[in-house]
């Protein structure tokens, strides 16, 4: 389960239990660190099941901006994952909080610490066009519903069983469903 769980702890956690968010591009310590460099390893943007995550991902942004505008306080762990580019490199990095006045060009703060990317640093503000948005996440503290992710769901897709049902009792993230949309 450490690889998911990885997969899904944030640093600068928007609340001190495990946060559903995150993603595998950050640091930490020990084992932990060696599994986040073999996922970011396994994070794949040619893969063809990776494609149709970002494909979903970009269908469904209008569905992510509908439910997380306003002030909806049971609203937890929004934010997007955006493509960042640096000369010949190319990163996959979260974004939160995430805010857009048109719907057309987003900015943030990076909530991953870039691997190779060396003008970007964890929390810099920084702004895209909506075209580099991979994925899309947000948490419903109500429900206890992780809805997004689709990036994360490519990258579990071979986990255990166990793991996975974990991650659907912990987090609300339910990849089937995710799928589905």
């Amino acid at each position: 389960m450490a690889a998911l769980i990885c997969l899904l702890s944030v640093s600068g956690a928007a609340h001190a239990q495990s946060n559903p968010a995150g993603s595998a591009g950050q640091t930490t310590s020990g084992k932990a660190a060696k599994q986040q460099d073999a996922d970011e390893l396994d994070f794949n943007a040619n893969d063809p099941a990776m494609r149709r995550a970002f494909d979903r991902a970009q269908r469904t942004l209008d569905d992510f901006l509908r439910a997380t505008s306003g002030t909806n306080q049971n609203l937890d762990s929004v934010g997007v994952r955006v493509r960042l580019s640096e000369g010949k490199y190319t990163e996959y990095l979260w974004v939160m909080p995430v805010e857009t006045a048109d719907g057309k060009q987003f900015r943030g703060q990076l909530n991953d610490v870039p691997r190779t990317l060396k003008r970007l640093t964890l929390a810099q503000d920084v702004t895209f066009p909506r075209s580099d948005i991979v994925d899309w996440m947000y948490y419903d503290k109500q429900t206890k519903i992780m809805h997004g992710h689709h990036t994360t769901c490519v990258l579990m897709k071979d986990a255990p069983a166990s793991e996975k049902a974990e991650m659907k009792k912990r987090y609300g993230l339910d990849c089937q469903r995710t799928a589905k949309r």
